[in-house]
């Protein structure tokens, strides 16, 4: 990855963050960056097309967001090791995420969040 690639994680989230603000579901907002986290850093790092693009989509009670990168590769969970100091970031987006998914094309991956579980009023 390059070192303009290994700034757009960071650039995903903070537009991440903010629109979940302006969206009023900002208690979701820490678990939807780590998981758009992996889903960019995984797409950057092995991604086939000339740019990643993130979709962002609120619907009642859910929001999803989805990273395109271009491949015909199938992302699948990986075993990681215990000294592997990668290789845990489609375990994360199982674990923590509602539901969660790839194209048939093998393009995007996307995650969705329930905006009503362990939400604070």
């Amino acid at each position: 990855m390059s070192e303009t690639d290994a700034l757009q994680p960071g650039r995903a989230r903070r537009i991440l963050r903010a629109t979940l603000r302006y969206w009023r579901c900002a208690h979701v907002s820490d678990t939807a960056e780590l998981l758009l986290t992996e889903l960019v850093t995984n797409a950057f790092q092995h991604g086939d097309g000339p740019s990643v693009a993130v979709r962002i989509h609120l619907s009642t009670g859910y929001l999803t967001v989805a990273v395109t990168d271009g491949s015909a590769a199938v992302p699948t969970p990986r075993q990681a090791g215990f000294g592997d100091e990668s290789g845990r970031g489609l375990f994360l987006v199982d674990a923590l995420s509602t539901s969660w998914g790839v194209s048939p094309d093998g393009d995007m991956t996307w995650f969705s969040l329930s905006l009503t579980e362990g939400a604070t009023t």
